[in-house]
C-alpha cells in the first residue's frame, strides 16, 4: 500500500481577478499514519504518488461558529444553518462551504466550520485536473475540550492558533499583543495549555508567551490534524 500524502494548501496565488489556485503544495507522506517519512513542496503535477490524499486547511482559511440547530429533516438542514449563520458570516451564506462537527445531531449545540466555497473548489479542481482526488479535508486547528496553543508559519508570517472549548482563535504572533489576547481567550487555562511551535517561529512564541514551546515541525502538525475526528 502506497503511503498517504498529506497536503497543506499554501497561500493562493493572486491575479487581477483575485485569488487563484495554489501553484505549489507543501506535502508530507506517512506510511503508517504515525510518523512522517518524507516531505517537501512540489507543483501539482509533480506531487508524489499516493493511496490517500488529505487536504489540511490552515486556521486563517476557516471560521468557527457554535449554534443550536433545531431538529429538521436533512433536506432542510443547509437552509436552517444559512439562517442561523447569516449575521455571523463575512460573505453570503451561499458562497460559503459549511462542515458540521463529527457526530453532530440537529437538536443539540454543535460546531460549524465555514470556508470560502469558491476558493476551496479552486484548490480541489486544480488537484483533480492533475489526477489527485482528495479523500478527506481536515482543519489544522479545531475546537476541542482541552485548550492548546500552536505557533505556525503561514502567509509569510507567524501565527498563534488557540484551540479550546470556546472555539479557535488565530492571530498574528506578536510579542507585544499576544499574551493579553491569549489570556483573555483561554482565561486561567492559558498558562497550562500545551504550547507547540514550528521551528521557524519557536523563538518568537517563547518571547511572546514567556515559556518554551514543544517543537513540532509543520508536517507532524498536519499528520496530527489528519488523525483527529474532523
Amino acid at each position: 500500500r502506497d503511503p498517504p500524502v498529506l497536503l497543506l494548501i499554501p497561500s493562493p496565488d493572486t491575479t487581477e481577478h483575485g485569488p487563484a489556485p495554489a501553484s505549489e503544495w507543501p506535502w508530507a507522506r506517512s506510511a503508517d499514519g504515525q510518523r512522517i517519512d518524507d516531505h517537501g513542496q512540489s507543483t501539482t503535477a509533480r506531487l508524489p504518488a499516493d493511496s490517500e490524499t488529505v487536504l489540511v486547511l490552515p486556521p486563517t482559511r476557516l471560521s468557527w461558529h457554535h449554534v443550536h440547530c433545531p431538529k429538521v429533516p436533512a433536506v432542510r438542514l443547509r437552509a436552517v444553518l444559512d439562517g442561523l449563520l447569516e449575521d455571523r458570516l463575512l460573505d453570503e451564506p451561499g458562497r460559503v462551504h459549511l462542515a458540521l462537527e463529527p457526530g453532530a445531531r440537529p437538536g443539540q449545540p454543535l460546531w460549524v466550520a465555514a470556508c470560502d466555497a469558491h476558493w476551496l473548489r479552486q484548490q480541489l479542481a486544480a488537484l483533480q485536473a492533475a489526477g489527485r482526488e482528495v479523500d478527506r479535508i481536515v482543519p489544522l486547528c479545531a475546537p476541542q475540550a482541552e485548550p492548546t496553543l500552536g505557533a505556525h508559519e503561514w502567509e509569510g508570517g507567524a501565527w498563534l492558533c488557540a484551540s479550546g472549548p470556546q472555539g479557535v482563535l488565530s492571530l498574528p504572533l506578536d510579542a507585544d499583543a499576544t499574551p493579553a489576547t491569549q489570556q483573555a481567550w483561554l482565561g486561567e487555562d492559558a498558562a497550562a495549555a500545551p504550547l507547540r511551535a514550528e521551528p521557524g517561529c519557536a523563538a518568537l512564541a517563547e518571547q511572546a508567551l514567556g515559556r518554551p514551546p514543544a517543537i513540532e515541525p509543520a508536517p507532524q502538525a498536519w499528520l496530527r490534524a489528519a488523525q483527529g475526528p474532523w
